[in-house]
């Protein structure tokens, strides 16, 4: 019996000092109400960010890397197109009288032949320089002229059709060499007018927009 009578002295002297602080409360200035009630509310959305963290662990950070360096440095000269050719000769050659250019009648050689040969042409890719733009999300890229890397004469594929050899005259390593210097010069003079060093440097776009594309699939690739 004394127990329950505590119990409920107990609680009835804590509803006295709710009531008091309550009247306090009611009592007290505006501005003090004011700033309790913006301290109360602090406390509630503190206590509500700790629950977040606890409930919601933050998660692992994402790093993203972009890559502004291509590697058109490394490659070096690249092949982007080659001219396979058969190229006629015909060379008809006399012994000189002296150091003129008059010919010396009963000293005539002749030679038809054929002769094939191959021509590469392509780019310095270390001369290739290039600005990526993020914001317009584009890769302006300035080319240098395309050029022949290489004009090379098969001499084993060398057919004779007809040769008149003259013992006044025979043929030197001199005049061989000469004609082999002829056949690719006059190969590599048609390879160009066909268009050989235009379709290098259009191969060559080809082949630089399909490595942007690896690197930034969606920029715009630009040649200036």
């Amino acid at each position: 019996m004394d127990e329950s009578k505590n119990q409920k002295s107990n609680k009835t002297t804590r509803t006295r000092k709710n009531d008091s602080l309550f009247k306090m409360l009611k009592k007290a200035p505006a501005k003090l109400k004011i700033v309790l009630a913006v301290l109360f509310c602090l406390t509630l959305i503190l206590i509500s960010i700790e629950l977040l963290q606890i409930l919601m662990p933050p998660s692992e950070p994402v790093i993203e890397t972009k890559v502004t360096e291509l590697g058109f440095k490394d490659i070096g000269e690249l092949v982007t197109q080659a001219a396979y050719y058969t190229e006629i000769v015909h060379e008809t050659n006399y012994r000189k009288l002296f150091n003129t250019d008059i010919n010396i009648f009963g000293t005539k050689s002749s030679i038809i032949a054929s002769l094939d040969g191959v021509i590469k042409a392509g780019l310095d890719f270390a001369a290739v320089t290039y600005v990526i733009d993020d914001e317009k999300q584009e890769i302006s890229i300035v080319l240098p002229e395309a050029r022949v890397l290489s004009n090379e004469v098969d001499h084993d594929s060398l057919r004779i059709y007809d040769e008149k050899q003259n013992m006044f005259n025979p043929q030197s390593f001199q005049v061989v060499n000469d004609t082999y210097k002829k056949v690719e010069s006059d190969a590599q003079t048609k390879a160009i007018e066909n268009g050989l060093l235009i379709n290098a440097k259009d191969n060559a776009k080809t082949l630089i927009t399909g490595m942007c594309k690896q690197v930034l699939p969606e920029y715009k690739v630009v040649f200036s």
